[in-house]
């Protein structure tokens, strides 16, 4: 009985053993099957930023005569498209007939894909810009607007601008024919990392009005880029005193000052002039100049009042004398000496040069 017992416990523990080894392969074929996932999946981008090559006719020819013959413009797409629209690389081919001839041309920028951009640098006949500029080639000078933005959300786009006209010393007298020119302009974009694209910031120029110049401030803005700083540093008759102007890419002024040569300190002192909110800063200015040792030892100072300050210095070369006001309205002016020559910027933005 014992020997039957023996083997029946064993053959129960067998079974048992089975039963368990089929549980356990039945719940892993369960929990694999839980496991596995079916179907596909994929996770995917699409870089595509360029000119739009669909924009053929946004350019304006300006005649400079009104019975001259129009300037023309070509705006020409090349390279590799995405989506068959956009374009890295766009040419400009333009034709000038006579003076005063300008075409404007309008150039679109999108981002058309599904990543943020950054323009990271444009390309002017090669040649990498980093803000407003003009190129020149031939007689033809070109003015180069850098995009409204360089950081563009997908589906953003922006526009920048250019200007193409004659030199301003272009002589085309005689038999000349018109003039042909192209220029390329490319983009270069990346992913935005965030940290944004390339410097836009508009190009500041500062040039000079003396007396003896012309006195339309139309003359002054023609003759941007002419005059430079080192002017100041010869002190004759009659550029003793003079006005500055701060003008953008586009020649429109930004700050203008009235200034006056003097040697004691080795620089001109200069009293922006325009608007009252200037009048602290020239105070500030003016407050230097009485501090100053050589200007003191030689008889200067400086009056200051609630509406106004001036410095003068009495010297017997007038070159080297200094006279300047600045009133709290916004007005300033440099007067030669204790004459009626002078410089001036009145309050509301005017100004002149008399001598």
């Amino acid at each position: 009985m014992n020997k039957v017992s023996d083997r029946n416990k064993r053959t129960l523990i067998i079974v048992g053993l089975c039963a368990v080894l089929i549980f356990m392969a039945v719940g892993y074929a369960a929990f694999s099957q839980m496991l596995r996932i079916n179907g596909t999946s994929s996770i995917s981008s699409n870089w595509c930023l360029g000119f739009d090559n669909t924009k053929l006719d946004t350019f304006t020819p300006t005649k400079g005569v009104e019975t001259g013959t129009s300037p023309s413009g070509e705006i020409v797409y090349s390279g590799t498209a995405c989506g068959s629209k956009y374009v890295p690389t766009a040419t400009l081919n333009t034709t000038l007939n006579q003076p005063g001839d300008k075409v404007e041309y309008t150039l679109t920028i999108k981002n058309a894909g599904s990543i943020n951009a950054a323009i990271k640098s444009i390309t002017v006949d090669g040649d990498s810009v980093t803000s407003n500029t003009t190129k020149t080639k031939g007689n033809v000078k070109y003015i180069v607007e850098m995009p409204e933005t360089t950081t563009l959300a997908k589906g953003a786009e922006t526009t920048m601008k250019v200007t193409v006209s004659f030199q301003d010393d272009t002589d085309i007298t005689g038999s000349y024919s018109g003039e042909r020119q192209s220029m390329h302009i490319l983009i270069n974009a990346e992913e935005d990392d965030g940290n944004g694209g390339m410097d836009i910031t508009p190009a500041s120029q500062i040039v000079y009005l003396y007396p003896e110049d012309p006195y339309s401030i139309g003359d002054v803005l023609e003759t941007a880029g002419v005059s430079n700083y080192t002017d100041l540093n010869s002190y004759q008759n009659g550029k003793s005193w003079f006005l500055k102007y701060e003008l953008d890419v586009n020649n429109v002024i930004k700050n203008m000052w009235a200034c006056q040569k003097f040697q004691m300190i080795n620089e001109p002192i200069c009293a922006q002039g325009g608007n009252s909110s200037y009048y602290q800063n020239n105070y500030e200015v003016f407050n230097f100049v009485s501090n100053n040792e050589e200007f003191i030892n030689n008889g200067g100072k400086c009056n200051f009042q609630d509406n106004y300050v001036d410095c003068t210095a009495d010297y017997s070369d007038l070159n080297n004398a200094l006279h300047i006001q600045a009133y709290k309205n916004g007005h300033v002016i440099s007067v030669f000496g204790y004459s009626l020559a002078y410089c001036s910027i009145t309050d509301n933005g005017a100004s002149i040069c008399r001598g």
